[in-house]
């Protein structure tokens, strides 16, 4: 009967063992499955866009400029960018803005400032308020708020090289719309329609 006992006793630890391991296989295997990320390139300049999401929301979203060589010599080095927003809620969202040498220039939640949809421009130096050197700016808007006011966009981001004279052909320059899906548009056309 004990020897009947002690084997009954290693079945149920073994049977246990394997469906706690089931059981963290199944949580891992739905958290990942709620959870997405998908990269889509800018062919014009080599940008990136990488879309986070949870389920069939947008929770995170980064455009960054790391391969620079569709640009001129003259702009190469300084053209590098990455810029991550955070979406905090349907009204707000974190925006972190780092420039070409990875320092990071923009850390804070986006404003409205009278506009109806979360805005700001990022500079290429921290805390500088207006144009005053040739580098990369950059204007990003949230429209979480109400994306069907704006053709379903929830973030739209636009970037130039600020020059104090007038501006050469082939500066940089690009931008990037995120739909409330997560889909992403390069166009031109489609980025104008949409406010500054």
């Amino acid at each position: 009967m004990g020897e009947f006992h002690i084997g009954n006793n290693k079945l149920r630890r073994a049977a246990l063992a394997i469906l706690s391991t089931l059981a963290i296989i199944l949580f891992f295997t739905s958290t990942t499955a709620n959870a997405s990320t998908k990269t889509y390139r800018d062919h014009r300049d080599n940008a990136t866009v990488t879309v986070h999401k949870k389920g069939s929301k947008v929770v995170s979203v980064i455009y960054q400029l790391k391969n620079t060589s569709k640009y001129k010599k003259h702009y190469q080095k300084r053209s590098k960018f990455y810029t991550k927003v955070s979406v905090i809620n349907s009204k707000t969202a974190k925006l972190l803005r780092k420039n070409y040498k990875g320092t990071i220039t923009f850390n804070r939640t986006m404003g409205y400032y009278g506009k109806s949809y979360a805005n700001e421009q990022t500079t290429p130096v921290k805390g500088m308020t207006n144009d005053a050197t040739d580098a990369i700016f950059m204007n990003v808007s949230y429209f979480g708020k109400n994306p069907s006011k704006y053709h379903n966009a929830l973030l739209s981001f636009g970037y130039w090289w600020n020059v104090m004279d007038e501006a050469p052909k082939g500066n940089p320059e690009g931008n990037a719309v995120v739909m409330k899906n997560g889909r992403v548009s390069f166009s031109d056309n489609f980025y104008e329609k949409l406010p500054d």
